[in-house]
């Protein structure tokens, strides 16, 4: 199983290389989904503070209808860890406020290369188990605070907690897989 994975995940870093600007990119971005609830993790852009955050909600398939908020690519910060890079327009990656070790709201920020960033951005992914149509299951680990994203049902925002791989709400499946209606291959030019 893990082999499985490693093989998919290092076939994914490799197509994604070490560029922060996914449209060209030839991979896959994936929607995930928390194990307990099945809700997807989904971006809501509050205009009142110019803030994006991230909350779980009903998962919009297939992903092409709308689903920007709702997919993302994993790509390789160059440090052995990952940005976990959003569909909404930015570049906008998956983040915490800078250095926070405090069960805080997750947002998003802008990647890496693009301005100066206040929040912090890198994470590990690592692989919990696999389903039986061959997707997997994975934590996102902060490589700041050690503290994993977290989700608490329909509408309710994404904080990070200490990490328990027996918490449903901190197991995310990664919807890969061949035929696949929760992913969505990049554009190509």
């Amino acid at each position: 199983m893990r082999i499985r994975f490693a093989a998919i995940f290092a076939a994914i870093l490799t197509v994604v290389g070490l560029s922060a600007a996914p449209a060209s990119a030839d991979v896959w971005w994936l929607q995930y989904t928390d194990t307990s609830t099945r809700l997807c993790i989904d971006a809501q852009y509050d205009a009142q503070h110019a803030y994006w955050w991230l909350q779980e909600a009903t998962c919009k398939t297939p992903v092409g209808s709308g689903a920007a908020g709702q997919v993302y690519q994993i790509v390789p910060s160059g440090t052995g860890a990952v940005w976990i890079m959003s569909g909404v327009p930015g570049p906008q990656c998956v983040a915490i406020g800078s250095g926070s070790a405090a069960d805080d709201t997750v947002g998003l920020a802008d990647c890496p290369g693009t301005r100066p960033i206040y929040w912090d951005v890198e994470w590990q992914v690592s692989e919990v188990s696999e389903n039986p149509n061959g997707s997997v299951n994975v934590m996102f680990q902060s490589t700041t605070s050690g503290k994993c994203i977290t989700g608490a049902g329909s509408g309710v925002r994404l904080v990070q907690q200490a990490c328990d791989s027996t918490n449903p709400h901190q197991v995310w499946r990664q919807h890969l897989k061949e035929g696949c209606p929760r992913c969505l291959a990049a554009r190509r030019d």
